[in-house]
Formats: C-alpha cells, sequence, structure tokens
C-alpha cells in the first residue's frame, strides 16, 4: 500500500422513523428508517509506520469543550483501529463539520476505519459486510445501543430506505431514484438547536424510554410512516412525502413530550421563511434538526434561522458514500 491514505466517511442523518431501528425495538418489531449522506463527513488520515499506533488529538477550530471532544474522538479511533487489526502507525481523525454532534463523528470513524482496515489488509468486503462490521464495532467501542440506519446510509451513500429486521437482520430496501434525489437535495438544511444541559430527569426518561420500548406504539407508528413516507418520495409525490415527515416530527414530540423552547423558535421561524417539513434527524435533546425549504427559499430561510440556532449548515446529498483517497 501507499505510505499514507486517507480515508472519509460522509455523515448520514435520519429523515424519518429515527429510533425504530434501535436494537430494543426492531429486534422484536421490525425497524425502517430512511437516512441520507450528507456532503460533510470524518477524515482519518492514516501513514503506516513500524512503530505502536498512535492517534494524536487533532487541533480544533473552535473553543470550549471541543478539545475534550476531540480527544474522546482520538480515544475511539485508537480503539476501534486496534480492534480492526492496525496496530502500526499514525492516525489522525477530523469532522469536515466541526460543531457535528459526536454521534455523528463516532458512527463515520467506525465506517472509516473499517474502510481503511479492508484496504490494508485486502478484504476486498461489499459494502453491506463493510457496514455490519463497522456497526459491531460501533456498538462495541461507542453505543451499545447504537442505530443501524446511520451506519448503512453513511457507508453507501444516497438516500435509502433501511429495514432492521426482527433479531440481527439488516437490508437496504432500496435506493431513491436519483433524479427525485436530486431534487430533494436541493431543499435541505441542517440545523443545530443551542446546547441545552441534559438533566437528570431526561436522562432518567431516555433510559426509562429504552427499557419500555417494546410496548411503544409511537415507534410502530414512525416505522410504518417511514414507508409510507418511501413510497410518496419514490413516486415523486413530494408534497405528500412531505406531509408524512411533518407527521414524523409530530410523533417524535409525542415521544419526547414537549420540545424545549429553542426548538419551538426555531420551528416558528422556519414555516414562517419558506420551510415545509421539519425531521429531528435523531433522537435527543440536542439532536439536530433537517429543515426542507420550499424551491428558492433557503436564502430567506437562512436569514431568518440564524439568531435561534447554534449553527446552519446548508447540506446535500453525497452519493458516493465512504471512500479512499
Amino acid at each position: 500500500m501507499e505510505s499514507g491514505i486517507r480515508s472519509y466517511c460522509p455523515y448520514g442523518i435520519d429523515i424519518a422513523g429515527s429510533g425504530t431501528d434501535d436494537p430494543g425495538f426492531s429486534r422484536t418489531f421490525g425497524g425502517a428508517a430512511i437516512s441520507a449522506t450528507i456532503d460533510y463527513g470524518v477524515y482519518i488520515d492514516y501513514m503506516e509506520t513500524a512503530t505502536p499506533l498512535e492517534t494524536p488529538v487533532q487541533g480544533s477550530r473552535n473553543e470550549g469543550s471541543m478539545g475534550d471532544e476531540n480527544a474522546a474522538q482520538a480515544s475511539l479511533l485508537e480503539r476501534v483501529l486496534a480492534d480492526l487489526g492496525i496496530t502500526k502507525g499514525r492516525a489522525t481523525v477530523n469532522g469536515a463539520f466541526p460543531m457535528a454532534p459526536a454521534y455523528f463523528k463516532s458512527a463515520s470513524i467506525c465506517v472509516a476505519a473499517a474502510k481503511l482496515s479492508d484496504y490494508i489488509f485486502r478484504h476486498d468486503l461489499d459494502e453491506l459486510s463493510l457496514v455490519a462490521g463497522s456497526y459491531e464495532v460501533g456498538r462495541k467501542f461507542f453505543d451499545p445501543m447504537a442505530t443501524r440506519s446511520r451506519f448503512y446510509s453513511a457507508a453507501i451513500g444516497g438516500i435509502k430506505i433501511i429495514e432492521s429486521g426482527p433479531g440481527n437482520g439488516v437490508r437496504v430496501i432500496e435506493d431513491m431514484p436519483r433524479r427525485i434525489a436530486a431534487d430533494l437535495s436541493e431543499r435541505m438544511l441542517l440545523a443545530f438547536p443551542p446546547v441545552s444541559e441534559v438533566s437528570p430527569e431526561q436522562q432518567g426518561r431516555k433510559i426509562a424510554w429504552n427499557d419500555e420500548m417494546k410496548r411503544n406504539y409511537l415507534l410502530g407508528e414512525r416505522r410504518d410512516n417511514a414507508v409510507t413516507a418511501w413510497e410518496y418520495l419514490r413516486k415523486g409525490r413530494i408534497d405528500d412525502f412531505m406531509d408524512r415527515i411533518n407527521l414524523d416530527w409530530q410523533n417524535s414530540v409525542d415521544i419526547w413530550g414537549k420540545k424545549r423552547e429553542a426548538v419551538k423558535q426555531i420551528y416558528s421561524a422556519a414555516f414562517g421563511n419558506g420551510a415545509i417539513a421539519m425531521s429531528q434527524s435523531a433522537y435527543g435533546v440536542n439532536a439536530p434538526i433537517v429543515i426542507f425549504t420550499e424551491s428558492g427559499s433557503k436564502d430567506r430561510l437562512t436569514h431568518a434561522l440564524k439568531g435561534c440556532t447554534r449553527s446552519l449548515a446548508e447540506v446535500h446529498v453525497d452519493f458516493a458514500g465512504a471512500r479512499l483517497y
């Protein structure tokens, strides 16, 4: 192999059905989530050496607690690479979008590391085998309750509906036709609410929610809603698709209770300035929000949201998925 190589994996975002692919629910009832890959992601730069593996912490363009987060990402990278058999060399990790939450970066780190390992050891794995391995590594070192759709969409690219069947089975049901996906891609913005500390009550609620997931009929509604939304999108019925995305958003509110004030401000500003649908890309108080706009409304919407978001990015679909440079 070459003396140096870069492995890249884009971030995956959930558009509908988020949470239904959580093993606590999907292993019993099956889940379905619509996910997209965006044109921001994680880079792993690797240099082959004869010395033991090292993962120095990269400098950050942000101030505050990002240094601690970078150290955590470097630690995760080292554990993942070692588990995949890469025990020598020098590897660094950088995010193309520094404000992205840790779980965005962590899933992408696992996939990018698996892609790098596949190249170094010449396994020549197919895409689904590659991502299945990265998902298992992610559960081991990142989050044992990690959902599957983000791993799968990030590895393969594009807009997909991903089914998590009973047991551990996962399959990509279908790719979205490029023409329709490209149209949807032009309508997307990603908004990050102001950071909020998660209270002990909120954390306890999440634990209780995980424990009761099998009895949560709302997750079943989100799964079915994602399948219906996909059918509308596949047929080019964009307005009906957007209505379903908004219904998914409402189901998310019903699961988690009343949205905090910062999210309500984003909702109000967005729908008054060209937004036609919103979806929270993962469950959690600080999860980013995917906003779909009317044609030609992105500039107006971006201006309206600047005062009520921590960060805002115009994103497009990355159709290539994980790759090497």
